[in-house]
């Protein structure tokens, strides 16, 4: 075989190699909930599809469910708005732990966590 056609096969080889392997970190579909019980808001669950700016999240609880905008990410904090209520919570996926914030009052709440990604 010449050189430059090994030196072709080997170039293929080496992008499908790397191709393949970063298969895995692609996500089609990113699915988040939180089973979590927080003594400001009570029991809620909390669904999130890919955390994105501008993206939704559902918030369910015993009065019903809300649908949350997704205002700001930073350092894995997600801020998302509904109407007159401001909830902030950091999600500790490691720990399964969400920090909640409505208005100035504070409060943690260890969660049950599953996630589904495709």
């Amino acid at each position: 075989m010449k050189a430059s056609t090994i030196a072709g096969l080997l170039a293929l080889g080496v992008i499908a190699g790397v191709g393949i392997t970063s298969l895995g970190s692609l996500k089609r579909f990113e699915h988040r909930t939180m089973s979590c019980s927080n003594p400001m808001i009570g029991p809620f669950e909390l669904v999130v599809n890919r955390a994105k700016v501008g993206q939704t999240a559902q918030l369910t609880q015993p009065q019903g469910s809300f649908t949350l905008i997704i205002t700001a990410i930073s350092n894995g904090v997600i801020i998302a708005d509904h109407d007159q209520r401001r909830l902030r919570f950091s999600i500790d996926f490691a720990n399964e732990k969400v920090l909640v914030q409505e208005n100035s009052k504070l409060k943690s709440s260890k969660c049950k966590t599953t996630e589904f990604s495709m």
